[in-house]
């Protein structure tokens, strides 16, 4: 497989308003116990992310191919799971992405949901 440099997926986006974020994760993160807390990604270390934006509606369709034609060149250095902050909640992205970030904590989480929050009144 041959891999597009990042240089290269960036420089067709047509949008000043969209960019791409590194954030550092490992050391602290990294010596939690991940069953610990509902955070799954204790061995990655960085986040990464794309924001996109523009102004013009009839743009809609280039952003949003670009933005995951990146998406596409970033997987092979990812864990294969999105934080869960980044995936949208009113969009088409679909609840297996919201369970796979969780990981394995998922199902305890639901559980804990159950409980304490039985008719979802803090789903957001």
């Amino acid at each position: 497989m041959r891999l597009t440099p990042l240089s290269s997926a960036l420089r067709p986006i047509p949008s000043p308003f969209s960019f791409v974020f590194f954030q550092q994760l490992g050391n602290a993160a990294n010596r939690v116990y991940a069953a610990a807390t509902a955070f799954s990604h204790r061995s990655a270390l960085c986040e990464w992310g794309c924001l996109s934006s523009w102004i013009d509606a009839t743009a809609d369709d280039v952003n949003i191919r670009l933005t995951r034609e990146l998406a596409e060149v970033m997987r092979p250095f990812t864990t294969g799971s999105d934080y869960v902050n980044q995936i949208g909640l009113e969009t088409d992205e679909g609840s297996e992405r919201i369970k796979a970030a969780y990981g394995a904590n998922y199902e305890r989480l639901v559980a804990v949901n159950n409980k304490y929050d039985p008719t979802n009144l803090f789903r957001f």
